[in-house]
């Protein structure tokens, strides 16, 4: 079954289709047994399908990020000589276009099934026949570097973007501006005098990396802040 995230823009002049998709291949909306499809929109307006559960967690964990300005999938495609010395072409999963303007190609895969298919190599020669437009680096993401956390946190992330500023994030804005030290989200939210408007608020400031957390997990109105800067315990 295909999901789709896509919500299309919204502007004063009203709803738009988002545009097509910037990859060098649109992967097909039929579903393997053992794979996915979902469909999202990228910050830049531009449809993004993912072929498997974990390359939509890769997706998602990569666009709540406030360092990753968008990301196309199926962005390049990189010839490198095999072991016998002819050809092989291989399509690179998702490149990040970061907001310092490098961009990360990426390979996604089960950290079981890299092993077994011997992805790490295959990482290498591809980073090293890359043309430098592809690329600034080159990884390899698995499911060890999206959480269950991380996700549940990203499409929290997704969701109050979605929505958009409300009228109570100046109430939650003025309370982060006076954060010195440690506070829950709650403990915001309580002092602003707003409520789950509040909460999204202050999530929102999360994103922007206007406040930072400082406890790890999902994020709830237990989930300690602080200002920017600080680190995460």
């Amino acid at each position: 079954m295909e999901q789709n995230h896509c919500t299309g823009v919204r502007s004063a002049e009203g709803w738009r289709p988002p545009h097509d998709f910037r990859g060098v291949r649109t992967p097909s909306v039929q579903a393997s047994r053992y794979s996915a499809r979902v469909t999202m929109v990228t910050p830049s307006d531009h449809l993004l399908r993912t072929e498997s559960g974990l390359e939509e967690k890769v997706a998602v964990v990569s666009l709540a990020r406030p360092d990753v300005r968008d990301i196309v999938g199926q962005a390049a495609i990189v010839r490198y000589p095999g072991p016998d010395g002819k050809p092989i072409d291989h399509t690179l999963d998702f490149v990040e276009e970061m907001v310092d303007d490098s961009r990360v190609a990426m390979i996604v895969k089960p950290s079981a099934t890299a092993d077994k298919r011997g992805t790490r190599g295959v990482l290498k020669a591809v980073a090293a026949h890359a043309p430098a437009s592809v690329a600034t680096r080159f990884v390899l993401a698995t499911e060890n570097d999206v959480s269950p956390a991380q996700v549940a946190n990203a499409r929290l992330i997704h969701a109050v973007r979605t929505l958009g500023p409300a009228p109570d994030d100046p109430a939650v804005h003025a309370v982060a501006a006076c954060v010195r030290g440690p506070m829950t989200i709650g403990e915001a939210v309580e002092r602003s005098r707003t409520h789950a408007e509040g909460f999204r608020a202050a999530v929102r400031l999360l994103a922007d990396r206007r406040l930072v957390t400082l406890s790890k997990g999902r994020i709830t109105r237990r989930t300690l802040v602080g200002p920017a800067g600080e680190d995460a315990r």
